[in-house]
């Protein structure tokens, strides 16, 4: 079996190298919950995950009732992994650790089956491989059903064994486990399955950046943790110099940030070629809004929806509320 573990942004900053070096084998990372969340650390674990060539797959936390809001759910999604390479499967979490689906409405058996299938079809669709997480009350019960079989199953169940009477292929035996790198507290997993050789192994040629590479900074705080001007977050910047997780910027700047602070940029002609209306986005780390007043902090965590553009305002929300006005050039397309 191959060891593996799985976080969120409740894990904190990981040290991948360290993770790494611990004897962990891959990373399922949470890239979002709802409709539509995306993880505070998902960026940042994948980006980290790429410079130390660790596998690693994805999950999204599902608070989905219907085939409507399930559709919300995997569209943002897969927004929010493309261009990524994972060579773990992309999993729907389908659980009530809140009890929240519960409160609210308690979709029936039937409805949730329709949901997972839903899901796993669409992330087929678009490529990746596909499975469904759930513990395994729900597996047994509520997730029972022919139209799930051929889907990868992920069985949470902490002790000794597994005791899933169907074919699965990852089992999460434990939430306390402890890993140099990452949280107190972290899920552990075994794969029962070698996923990068069934999906695709990573190419070891491959890697996140090279030189020459024009560039963004997403985060205006230097390598050694020195605030920068909000200025830099307006310009792209060619790579220089590249060692492991820090990364050199010229173009006058002649900084050096940590990699995840950083982000290529896009290869389209101008912004407003690329940001239309109903477009999601990232609003920069540090924007202020169209008056130049200054936007609260979760702002920089979330993915918004384009409702309007006039010029350079550009007004963005969430589930037709207006969150914003901000400048297009303080937008990346998610």
């Amino acid at each position: 079996m191959i060891r593996g573990i799985d976080v969120s942004q409740h894990n904190g900053e990981l040290d991948v190298a360290k993770i790494k070096q611990s004897g962990v084998s891959f990373i399922i990372i949470r890239t979002s919950y709802g409709m539509y969340y995306e993880d505070q650390q998902f960026r940042r674990t994948v980006a980290k995950c790429e410079v130390q060539k660790m596998p690693y797959g994805f999950y999204h936390y599902s608070y989905a009732r219907n085939l409507k809001e399930a559709e919300q759910e995997v569209a943002g999604m897969l927004a929010s992994i493309a261009g990524k390479h994972p060579s773990y499967p992309v999993y729907i979490d389908m659980e009530d650790s809140d009890y929240w689906k519960k409160n609210n409405g308690n979709p029936s058996n039937e409805v949730y089956q329709e949901i997972c299938e839903y899901f796993c079809k669409r992330v087929e669709e678009a490529g990746y491989y596909a499975g469904i997480y759930a513990n395994l009350d729900w597996l047994k019960n509520r997730l029972r059903s022919p139209r799930l079989d051929r889907f990868d199953k992920w069985v949470a169940q902490w002790s000794a064994a597994c005791t899933y009477d169907l074919p699965y292929g990852m089992w999460q035996y434990s939430s306390n486990g402890k890993v140099n790198g990452s949280s107190l507290r972290t899920d552990m997993n075994y794969a029962l399955i070698d996923y990068p050789s069934l999906i695709h192994p990573l190419q070891k040629e491959e890697t996140y950046l090279k030189i020459g590479d024009m560039v963004n900074v997403i985060v205006n705080r230097s390598y050694d943790g020195v605030p920068l001007i909000e200025a830099v977050l307006h310009h792209t910047y060619p790579v220089i110099e590249i060692g492991n997780d820090r990364v050199v910027l010229g173009g006058g700047l002649n900084t050096a940030f940590h990699i995840h602070d950083i982000c290529k940029q896009d290869t389209s002609p101008t912004l407003s070629n690329q940001i239309r209306v109903t477009d999601r986005v990232r609003v920069v780390e540090g924007a202020l809004d169209i008056e130049g007043k200054a936007l609260a902090s979760f702002v920089y965590q979330q993915i918004y929806e384009v409702m309007e553009i006039s010029g350079d305002r550009v007004v963005i929300g969430q589930n037709g509320m207006v969150t914003a006005a901000v400048h297009m050039r303080d937008l990346r397309v998610s």
